[in-house]
């Protein structure tokens, strides 16, 4: 007889505790679709953005190359200014600037070729930051290769970017054939 009691409350309380389960899991997973929800709306305002960036870059004129910079004392400065302008514009951050050896140093370069620079060159920031960084670079008026590019996201939503970009500087005018 004990047992058959036993076996009603367990007959009672096994549904209330189904039911009680049930409408957790229900609950929990309504959140679950909710925030997922509130996420794709998120990300489809942000493609909307990005495809209205593309459609703006798209939209600007080709740019007008300078092949090289003229030499003067001050033609790294003035092309770090740019460089930090650039970063500045993006919101990106340059962690990195290390000018490598001269890439014509290796070998002489006839009389008249503009001497290549090559340059590392890290940048930081978010990655719509550092995307608009590379932009810009890219749309530089002045020609610059870009070469053993990298990029990682080290911790979010912090990006990082490296690149080796390489510019032209004429021979010096003085005809000494140093060049700056």
């Amino acid at each position: 007889m004990r047992s058959f009691r036993n076996f009603e409350r367990v007959l009672f309380v096994l549904p209330v505790v189904c039911l009680t389960a049930t409408a957790l899991y229900a609950g929990i997973q309504a959140h679950r679709a909710q925030r997922l929800e509130a996420s794709r709306r998120s990300v489809e305002a942000k493609i909307r953005a990005l495809e209205s960036e593309i459609a703006a870059y798209r939209a600007l004129p080709a740019p007008t190359r300078v092949v090289s910079a003229s030499p003067s004392p001050n033609e790294q400065a003035a092309f770090l200014r740019e460089l930090r302008a650039g970063a500045r514009r993006s919101g990106a951050l340059i962690t990195r600037w290390l000018v490598k050896k001269s890439a014509g140093a290796a070998q002489e370069i006839p009389q008249g070729q503009p001497a290549p620079i090559a340059t590392e060159l890290g940048v930081r920031g978010d990655f719509a930051s550092v995307r608009r960084m590379l932009y810009a670079l890219q749309r530089s008026p002045r020609l610059l290769n870009m070469t053993d590019a990298w990029w990682r996201r080290s911790e979010w939503p912090v990006t990082e970017a490296g690149l080796t970009l390489t510019r032209y500087v004429d021979a010096a005018p003085d005809g000494s054939g140093e060049r700056k």
